[in-house]
């Protein structure tokens, strides 16, 4: 996305409006409503005034992404911004809209993490996740069939567990960024379709 104002968008050159962006989000929903939707967004763009940062954070509202990379605007030798625009936005403002979007996409986040509670997702696993030394090396991480980030706790016995395997798990919480799930079994694709 960048940016939620089209003002902003049609001065980056971007070719796409914010309503065709939405257009777009609401196609992937219909098609796949556990796509995992992301962006980079910037803030304090040559211009941007109030308003056009204010689009942003609705446009973050409507969205609710599931992950975000957030940046000030700096100047970029050699782009046609550093070549014909001015830096007009200053350093302190940039700061504040940043950490104005950055907790607002914390806000949405943690309403969507509510909504995971209960829910039984496919995990891949990538590893362990325990740092060295901490905890019984029970713990491991994945990503979840809607890309992700999850950390369970091994059942049974342990030793059955390797990178690779896929486990179903029941989502119990989490933060934005990290759901904490209890592992119901080893699964397989098919198996978890079958019976989940």
């Amino acid at each position: 996305l960048q940016f939620g104002s089209d003002t902003i968008l049609e001065s980056m050159r971007r070719g796409y409006s914010s309503s065709s962006y939405l257009d777009l989000i609401d196609t992937v929903k219909k098609l796949l409503p556990e796509a995992s939707i992301s962006t980079d967004i910037i803030v304090g763009f040559c211009g941007e005034t109030l308003t056009d940062f204010e689009q942003t954070l609705d446009m973050m509202k409507k969205v609710k992404y599931d992950a975000a990379y957030m940046y000030r605007y700096s100047r970029r030798e050699k782009t046609h911004a550093a070549r014909r625009m001015e830096d007009d936005v200053e350093g302190d403002e940039k700061g504040r809209r940043l950490k104005l979007l950055i907790e607002t996409f914390m806000e949405v986040g943690r309403e969507e993490v509510k909504k995971e509670i209960g829910r039984r997702h496919l995990v891949l696993v990538e590893g362990k996740a325990e740092r060295k030394g901490d905890g019984n090396g029970r713990k491991w991480k994945g990503r979840s069939d809607t890309n992700k980030m999850v950390v369970f706790e091994e059942e049974g016995e342990g030793g059955g567990i390797e990178e690779g395997d896929y486990v179903a798990v029941e989502i119990v919480g989490g933060t934005v960024k990290t759901l904490k799930g209890k592992m119901l079994c080893k699964s397989s694709i098919g198996h978890f379709e079958r019976e989940f």
